[in-house]
């Protein structure tokens, strides 16, 4: 025989018309009826839900999250981090330091500071960025990451890059000059010495005889002072034949 009972279990009625043989001696306790031989029953959640499961227990949740477990957790974090902010990426970082004056650094005999407004300048730290900052780039504030192909010509290192950057400070501070020298009237001759070497393609013959920044002065013996000059000069050759470049900045002949 089998008995179906609604969702919320069998009522007093129904367990009446159960014969007592099958649940034991009733005994009652106020408004409870218990039988004797009622053994114990797998108790479920989620509303009568076979699947249903109970929770998971706390004991088990504690020795999970145990004080150990997490501190060694946290100085597993802390050590990734360090890693990855010691440890130097391919890429660049270029940090802008803050807003200078420029008082401090250039005097003017004769001179005074302006009754309004200030100069300023700003410099800009270009190095190796760590792998931290390549993937977080927003952790410096104005802060840029590019590639090493975009810093770095092609065929040129980190030392020989700022070798370059000197040279080119040292020609912009003459190149100032004269552009101040002439706004204050006096008289100044500009003449071109040669051509320079902006950058070299990757594969081509002029990879490790020439080097960026350096100024063609001749070709072929032939003396040049201007970008044009070379393309003149170049015209008269045909891919495959030799040419020679004559460099100041080394005095050597390069081919």
């Amino acid at each position: 025989m089998t008995e179906i009972y609604g969702e919320d279990g069998p009522t007093p009625d129904d367990l009446a018309q159960i014969p007592l043989g099958r649940l034991g001696t009733p005994r009652e306790f106020g408004d409870v009826v218990c039988f004797s031989r009622l053994g114990p029953r797998v108790v479920r959640d989620r509303n009568h839900d076979p699947r249903g499961r109970r929770g998971f227990p706390l004991a088990a949740m504690r020795r999970l999250f145990s004080a150990g477990r997490l501190l060694a957790l946290g100085l597993v974090l802390i050590a990734v981090v360090l890693g990855l902010a010691l440890v130097p990426s391919n890429d660049y970082i270029f940090l802008p330091d803050p807003a200078h004056p420029v008082a401090p650094l250039v005097t003017v005999p004769g001179g005074h500071d302006p009754a309004h407004g200030k100069l300023y300048f700003v410099d800009i730290v270009v190095r190796k960025a760590s792998l931290l900052e390549r993937l977080f780039g927003g952790l410096h504030h104005g802060a840029d990451v590019f590639p090493a192909s975009a810093v770095n010509p092609p065929g040129v290192d980190d030392a020989q890059r700022a070798q370059i950057e000197v040279q080119d400070m040292s020609r912009s501070e003459q190149i100032a000059a004269a552009v101040a020298l002439k706004a204050a009237g006096k008289n100044v001759t500009l003449k071109a010495t040669g051509a320079r070497v902006d950058v070299l393609q990757p594969g081509m013959p002029a990879v490790g005889k020439l080097e960026p920044d350096d100024v063609l002065t001749a070709v072929n013996g032939a003396r040049v002072r201007s970008p044009q000059d070379v393309h003149t000069a170049m015209s008269k050759y045909h891919v495959g034949d030799v040419v020679r470049f004559t460099p100041s900045s080394e005095g050597r002949k390069s081919s």
